[in-house]
């Protein structure tokens, strides 16, 4: 799902496992959790777009949707899409935290900007396919 090798998104994920930023401390199922990270995720992504100079997608449609609609799927695959909730989120921290050092030292960041934004978006469009409904 991620251009970066596994090791690379172990140690983005024990970053993120401080809790602060994803609203839990380790990914755990619960729907509630999941579904603030997914809304902090969003918030996350709105403010690496406009360093991308773009325009930041409204919560809305599937996007608002995917709490719910992959409360509804099978145990495994809520299961699967909580840990790539978690990734993404491990990713965008990180991320930022990048973004966030570039602009103090008053450097332009919207080339990196928008490779995170790119990454972020066909990441979370993989995990919107999640909460489809599976064909009989």
């Amino acid at each position: 799902m991620s251009a970066l090798p596994p090791d690379e998104i172990r140690v983005m994920r024990e970053l993120a496992d401080d809790g602060a930023v994803l609203g839990t401390a380790a990914p755990d199922c619960d729907d509630d959790a999941l579904a603030y990270r997914w809304r902090t995720i969003h918030a996350r992504a709105t403010r690496i777009a406009a360093l991308a100079a773009l325009s930041g997608e409204p919560y809305a449609g599937a996007i608002a949707r995917f709490p719910d609609a992959i409360a509804e799927a099978d145990p495994r695959r809520r299961e699967l899409a909580d840990r790539a909730v978690h990734d993404l989120g491990a990713l965008l921290l990180s991320g930022m935290k990048a973004l966030d050092a570039l602009a103090a030292r008053e450097q332009d960041c919207c080339a990196p900007a928008l490779s995170l934004w790119r990454e972020y978006y066909q990441l979370r469009e993989a995990i919107l396919r999640m909460a489809e409904p599976v064909p009989a």
